[in-house]
């Protein structure tokens, strides 16, 4: 009878101890679970917040990008817009004043790149050949550089006009392009009127092959670009007068000064 009080109480104390075991596992199992589970509540956090930070470094250039191009535009708009304009001319031109200009520069001697300022070079120029009088009008706006031992702007031809005699009427040039000419600085002017090519040039070039005198005379060139009528040999047989705008709008009136340059060969054969 002992005995089996004895067994009872036994079962008794070894289902006791196996509840207990039983529910201290739970306790850290639902422990562990809850920590893992904040871990990763707290590793998504972390993940999220470091996508709020890319997304607000990322809209941080964005804005940047954006005022960027802005500036850009605006400053293309202060370069362009707002030019005082001279109409009270005899010709009926539209005469700009000129402005300075930033253009990009490649030096590929050094291999670099960089920034520099210029200005637009506009002409005033007489016209005269084959009967027809005139005067011609010519924006130059330089908008890139070449450099070989020194900066050459490049020009893209923003307006070019002729006013005839008789006709009293502006009309547009085709094809206008002027070329600044290389470190002498033998500048041309080339257009298309009335179906012939025309090109100003010098007459006389001086020590080092460099003109002294704004383009001064007329050629008359193949569509191949040769010189199909020579007006800038020594006798100057196609003169004409040019005259550059200045900074401030103003222009000289078109009168013939020319003169040989010094160290022209031309002078010999006077």
């Amino acid at each position: 009878m002992f005995g089996l009080k004895f067994r009872n109480l036994f079962i008794v104390l070894f289902m006791i101890l196996f509840m207990i075991w039983f529910g201290l596992s739970a306790g850290c199992s639902d422990s562990s679970s809850a920590d893992d589970t904040d871990s990763d509540t707290s590793d998504n956090s972390d993940t999220d917040s470091q996508k709020d930070d890319t997304d607000s470094q990322k809209d941080d250039t964005d804005s940047q990008s954006g005022d960027t191009d802005t500036s850009t535009k605006d400053t293309d708009t202060v370069i362009d817009s707002d030019v005082p304009v001279d109409t009270d001319n005899e010709w009926g031109f539209e005469i700009r004043t000129p402005q300075s200009r930033v253009v990009s520069c490649e030096n590929s001697w050094e291999n670099t790149e960089y920034d520099w300022t210029t200005e637009d070079v506009d002409w005033l120029c007489s016209f005269d050949y084959d009967g027809t009088e005139g005067v011609i009008y010519i924006q130059n706006t330089p908008t890139a550089c070449k450099v070989i031992m020194m900066e050459s702007p490049i020009f893209t031809s923003a307006a070019a006009q002729i006013w005839t005699k008789g006709n009293n009427t502006v009309e547009e040039l085709d094809d206008a392009v002027y070329d600044w000419g290389g470190n002498h600085h033998n500048d041309s002017l080339q257009f298309t009127f009335n179906g012939t090519i025309f090109k100003y040039y010098h007459s006389s070039f001086g020590f080092g092959w460099r003109s002294c005198n704004t383009m001064d005379c007329i050629q008359i060139l193949n569509s191949d670009g040769s010189v199909k009528e020579d007006g800038c040999g020594c006798d100057r047989a196609l003169p004409i007068v040019c005259k550059q705008i200045q900074k401030d709008g103003t222009y000289a009136e078109l009168t013939d000064d020319f003169e040989v340059c010094l160290g022209d060969s031309c002078l010999d054969k006077k």
